[in-house]
């Protein structure tokens, strides 16, 4: 009797034991399951967070390409409009400066020429042979006063002969020594690079010197 019932209490014993081992077994997998579940949920919300950052990335993308591409268009047409403006400036300036030099070089050109010619006339006590008060052109007037004329428009790269006259006044008829004589160059030429307000070069120059002595003509 007493060995049938030890059995029977270790039986129960060890049936409880099992159930107890089942149980922790269950508590375990349901334990493991919901983590992995939770795992998973948490992976689908950061996949999910990471798809809308991703839409929200294209999404700016797409805005900037846009917004960038509209701005760029009227950006580009300004930086043409601007490189006109400053290409229309720099022409200027550069076709003024060139105007410029050529202004002050005939009139530099002209005064030397009619002190010249004016100092030849005192030196000879005449006019040259130029008549008195007679526009000649310079490049065909005759006698010694219009060669010191050329003569000083050849030193020069800024005036022709041809775009100039000349004229010779003696203060008596015929010229005597001390009398005042005057010659007059006039010359006009076209701008070499034509500006608004500036198409040629007008220059009028005299000089007067005294005869040094009567008239040799």
């Amino acid at each position: 009797m007493n060995v049938a019932g030890g059995k029977g209490a270790t039986s129960r014993h060890n049936a409880t034991t099992d159930t107890k081992r089942s149980q922790e077994v269950r508590k375990g997998r349901n334990a493991h399951s919901a983590i992995a579940g939770h795992n998973r949920s948490r992976q689908r919300r950061d996949i999910g967070t990471q798809e809308a950052s991703l839409r929200e990335d294209d999404m700016v993308k797409h805005a900037y390409i846009v917004a960038h591409r509209h701005v760029r268009e009227p950006r580009r047409g300004q930086a043409l409009i601007e490189m006109a403006l400053v290409l229309t400036v720099l022409l200027v300036i550069i076709f003024g400066g060139v105007a410029a030099l050529q202004a002050i070089g005939a009139h530099y050109t002209v005064n030397q020429a009619v002190r010249v010619a004016a100092h030849q006339a005192a030196l000879r006590g005449s006019t040259g042979g130029l008549a008195y008060d007679r526009d000649y052109p310079l490049a065909t007037a005759p006698g010694p006063v219009a060669d010191a004329a050329r003569i000083a428009f050849a030193g020069s790269v800024f005036v022709e002969p041809q775009h100039a006259t000349i004229r010779a006044h003696c203060s008596t008829h015929p010229c005597r020594r001390y009398s005042d004589i005057t010659v007059t160059i006039r010359y006009q030429a076209d701008v070499w690079t034509p500006i608004p307000g500036l198409t040629d070069i007008r220059v009028h120059r005299s000089a007067t010197r005294a005869a040094e002595q009567d008239t040799q003509d």
